[in-house]
């Protein structure tokens, strides 16, 4: 069986959430990877393709290694709705990029028509840059002319190019990204002169954001609740009973809309479509149309003018619709707490775990719980994700670094600590 052996012991395998340790053979049938392979299934860079890949592996390899895959050799490309600028490896762009940013233009097409009631026809051929890398995206697109931080992910340039970035050691940041900035892109092209209140703008772009993709099936699992964003309304809604809609995001200005302010305007907009009554969703799809071209008059005006009703008294259904919401699957980077290794065993605390014995790693629970129970009569590999500082940069190297464990190894290893993680993949 072909693979570039080489290659693939530089890189890390995608974590999968949802069907751990397995491989997807069609037909929404996961199979162990030993069972993959008799299926006819290759591996290359540590994840599984159809063999009728085999030859484009070996096509895009040689075309990635006649310039090499800096910046000052990207290369554009076409998918079936986007044109892509990037110097991704081509076997990513190609098996994972493309099919994912065609299921996104289809389910931004499916979920503005039907939850904001917009279409249009000239919204197809959207422009993105991809860069390989958070390093050539913030010296390559400074901001104040100021290498970019890691806090501004993805932008867009001039209401039409998509910015972005994709990084191995976490791509569900880049996909979390373009959830969002993707969803500002295809409102601008639905609606080019339309300049909507910062709220509103913002509330339906982090609406995606509790989206998934599978890069297994190529699917998109819609989910419009995010984590962090109910947190965070939730903590608000529950101590600031009697603030009003002006106070607490609409009449915030854009200086000042921060994180609080984007937790509430989404949760505002997610109840306008998803409350009780059949008109609901017709109701907001009035509201939002009428913005276009609305100039500054306040947004109470328009909702009154478009539903008949009086924003303000709707306060009370927001709490409690959004205090009902249930909390959606959280993932963290596990944060390693490392004593005893021997000098072979290049493991560090604050080490971020990856996977441990071939089982992905999401919180520190979970890992606590593999190491308590792992097997103690072979090797384990250990997975992490290192943070380094990088010099003369303020941002950090990542890497991964992979550990073998021999058996009586006195390793003692321990996650006592979680970070936030972007949860934007499925597998």
């Amino acid at each position: 069986m072909w693979c570039a052996l080489s290659l693939a012991l530089l890189l890390s395998p995608p974590q999968n959430h949802d069907h751990p340790g397995q491989v997807h053979v069609g037909n929404g049938e996961w199979v162990p990877q030993e069972k993959a392979a008799e299926r006819g299934f290759i591996r290359y860079r540590d994840q599984w393709f159809p063999k009728s890949v085999e030859k484009d592996l070996k096509k895009w390899e040689k075309e990635d290694a006649k310039e090499g895959l800096d910046w000052k050799h990207k290369y554009n490309t076409k998918s079936k709705y986007y044109r892509i600028e990037t110097n991704l490896p081509r076997y990513r762009t190609e098996l994972e990029i493309k099919p994912f940013l065609d299921a996104l233009f289809e389910t931004y097409q499916r979920v503005f028509l039907e939850d904001f009631g917009l279409s249009g026809k000239a919204v197809k051929n959207k422009d993105i840059r991809i860069y390989d890398g958070f390093q050539a995206y913030s010296i390559n697109e400074p901001e104040d002319g100021k290498p970019r931080p890691r806090t501004n992910p993805g932008f867009i340039i001039n209401g039409s190019i998509l910015v972005v970035f994709y990084e191995e050691v976490d791509p569900g940041e880049f996909y979390g990204t373009v959830f969002h900035e993707g969803a500002h892109q295809f409102f601008l092209s639905l609606l080019p002169g339309a300049s909507p209140p910062i709220w509103l703008n913002e509330a339906l772009a982090t609406y995606f954001e509790g989206c998934s993709y599978s890069r297994a099936t190529n699917t998109i699992t819609p989910g419009f609740i995010e984590a962090e964003r109910l947190t965070g309304a939730q903590s608000v809604l529950r101590n600031g009973k009697n603030l009003t809609a002006q106070e607490l995001f609409l009449d915030v200005p854009r200086e000042r809309f921060l994180g609080k302010e984007y937790c509430l305007a989404w949760s505002f907009v997610h109840y306008l479509i998803h409350r009780p009554g059949e008109e609901s969703r017709a109701r907001f799809a009035r509201f939002v149309q009428l913005t276009n071209g609305s100039g500054a008059k306040p947004a109470d005006e328009l909702f009154l003018e478009a539903t008949g009703e009086d924003l303000n008294a709707l306060i009370p259904g927001w709490r409690d619709h959004v205090l009902a919401l249930k909390m959606p699957p959280v993932i963290h980077w596990a944060q390693l707490s490392v004593t005893k290794a021997a000098p072979g065993e290049d493991l560090r605390p604050r080490d971020l775990v990856w996977s441990f014995d071939g089982v992905d790693v999401f919180s520190a629970k979970q890992f606590n719980d593999l190491w308590k129970n792992r097997a103690t009569d072979r090797p384990l590999e250990v997975v992490v994700v290192r943070v380094e500082p990088r010099p003369g940069s303020d941002d950090p190297l990542r890497n991964f670094v992979r550990v073998t464990l021999q058996p009586g190894s006195s390793i003692v290893l321990r996650a006592q600590a979680e970070l936030e993680r972007k949860g934007g993949l499925s597998d």
